[in-house]
């Protein structure tokens, strides 16, 4: 802001609030997943803010966690990773996604013992969902319906197994990854 006088500077939880009011009102919770942060935002029944939980400076359990994990499977990045999840049919080996050098041994035991590069990636994804509900719910389950925002919000794989983590409806709006920027523009 300093550099161009019209410019300001804006919260970006006050951002993300804003836009999701504008693009679905309905929405009581906020799961945001970018590339190096998450965060849980709880609304009140009038959809003001309420509350966060957020993930520490790690970035174990983000979009970036994904473009690392998928490159050192030879992928060309998360969005093949996602399609590769979505189409396991079998079942996935556990994989900790807590801490990358934890992840990257899971990996390497997961093709040991011969899991498909499907039921690996579907195995990330799903460590993923479970490294953010136990960071972001502390026992108190979000209130739906949960809008699902960020980057990581166009991973299906991911967003389906955070409703089961969650235990409730999770909505991507298809303008996911660019919610912070709308909501910096409505404010």
């Amino acid at each position: 802001p300093r550099l161009l006088p019209a410019a300001r500077a804006v919260d970006p939880l006050v951002a993300l609030v804003a836009a999701a009011r504008r693009l679905d009102p309905q929405a009581a919770s906020i799961l945001v997943v970018g590339g190096e942060r998450f965060s849980l935002v709880r609304l009140d029944a009038a959809g003001a803010y309420e509350g966060v939980r957020s993930n520490t400076s790690c970035a174990a359990g983000t979009g970036s966690f994904l473009d690392q994990q998928a490159r050192r499977l030879g992928l060309a990045g998360s969005r093949e990773l996602a399609a590769a999840a979505i189409a396991n049919t079998g079942e996935p080996p556990r994989i900790s996604t807590r801490c990358a050098v934890f992840a990257r041994t899971d990996l390497v035991h997961a093709q040991q013992e011969g899991y498909s590069l499907e039921e690996i990636c579907d195995g990330l994804c799903a460590g993923l969902a479970r490294n953010v509900a136990d960071t972001v719910l502390a026992g108190e389950p979000p209130r739906p319906p949960v809008l699902f925002a960020g980057g990581v919000a166009a991973n299906e794989a991911v967003r389906r197994h955070l409703e089961r983590a969650f235990g409730v409806p999770v909505r991507a709006h298809p303008l996911a990854a660019a919610m912070g920027a709308i909501g910096a523009g409505l404010d």
